[in-house]
């Protein structure tokens, strides 16, 4: 690669490693790729072909492309010839990064639709790959963070997005935060149970036995959503509409959903009530048969959404509401009991 020109000069002022911009690494330092040559692009599609696509793969997930670890800031880009620095070309150069991803599997499998995936992007990178949230750290706040992170993301126009489930980073989560945040991630575009924890456990489905059949439950009724799922995608990949919306974004005449943060809607039609740490609370339901809701989640939930196991000591714990709905419901009549407004994902 070296021969080939294809990494980042170091600045004038900067000796770099031969010459050459230098990163910092868990593995010791690094160079990095200039993506805004032409001639170094093809030599990365050339690459991606002999040493993955040629043997099956047909997915790439490009990770650690946030340049962000480059000391010299200065260090020059190419900028297809005009010239410039990565602390002002940065943020294109993972979008770059998974163009090339895409259009390296088009070119050698043209039947084939790729899909690519980031960890980092720039206003645009929806076109080219899903992404997720980075290293989350394994805590209540996190869960509760994650949902602002991803409710924002997609009111920027990013819908294929995610958080690790569980948490990335820290000890293994405690069984309620574990199953709260699957309940959770089950509606995440980007569903992965992800982690390198610092007690030397991996978070797992079947990390914890007698919780196994919340993790299932949960898991199948992702499963149930496929072709809502889908559907959504299509519609975001087409009109930049939200797949998770803040519940204002639906209900933009309802006051009391502009600083709801929490409980989102799921498209159109699907309100997703968080379960998180602390007291009992109720979701807040859209103005709009506003009563009969309630009488309906008070049918579901007798006893309010609960954030704890019950207290019984039964260890049982209280489904998501969308998830008892699902469950209320026999199969033929499967639909939702009322619907916000007319307006239907299609």
């Amino acid at each position: 690669m070296k021969a080939k020109d294809m990494f980042l000069p170091a600045s004038d002022d900067n000796a770099g490693v031969d010459g050459l911009a230098v990163g910092t690494w868990w593995g010791g330092p690094g160079l990095f790729v200039d993506f805004t040559k032409q001639s170094t692009r093809e030599h990365w599609k050339q690459y991606i072909k002999d040493a993955l696509l040629r043997y099956g793969c047909r997915s790439l997930w490009n990770d650690n492309c946030e340049y962000d670890s480059m000391v010299d800031k200065d260090a020059k880009v190419y900028f297809e010839g005009k010239g410039s620095t990565i602390g002002t070309m940065k943020p294109v150069m993972s979008n770059l990064m998974c163009q090339l991803s895409n259009e390296a599997i088009e070119e050698y499998d043209p039947n084939c639709r790729p899909f690519s995936v980031c960890r980092s992007g720039h206003a645009g990178i929806q076109r080219y790959a899903q992404v997720w949230a980075g290293d989350n750290l394994t805590h209540w706040d996190t869960l509760k963070y994650n949902i602002a992170t991803i409710l924002g993301m997609a009111l920027c126009g990013v819908s294929n997005h995610g958080c690790d489930i569980g948490g990335f980073f820290g000890p293994a989560p405690e069984a309620e935060l574990f199953v709260r945040w699957v309940q959770n991630g089950i509606f995440q575009p980007r569903f992965s149970i992800h982690s390198t924890n610092t007690d030397n456990t991996v978070t797992e489905p079947w990390m914890f036995s007698d919780k196994k059949q919340y993790i299932r439950d949960a898991i199948n009724f992702r499963y149930k959503l496929s072709p809502l799922l889908y559907s959504l995608m299509v519609r975001a990949h087409e009109s930049g509409l939200p797949i998770w919306q803040p519940t204002f974004a639906v209900f933009q005449n309802d006051p009391a959903t502009y600083d709801e943060g929490v409980d989102f809607m799921f498209g159109d039609s699907l309100l997703v009530a968080n379960v998180g740490k602390g007291p009992d609370r109720a979701p807040c339901l859209p103005a709009q048969d506003r009563e009969r809701k309630r009488a309906l989640l008070q049918l579901l939930h007798p006893r309010g959404v609960r954030s704890r196991p019950d207290d019984r000591g039964t260890g049982r714990y209280f489904q998501h509401p969308a998830v008892c709905a699902q469950r209320c419901y026999p199969a033929h009549e499967r639909q939702p009991p009322a619907q916000p407004d007319d307006r239907k994902d299609h």
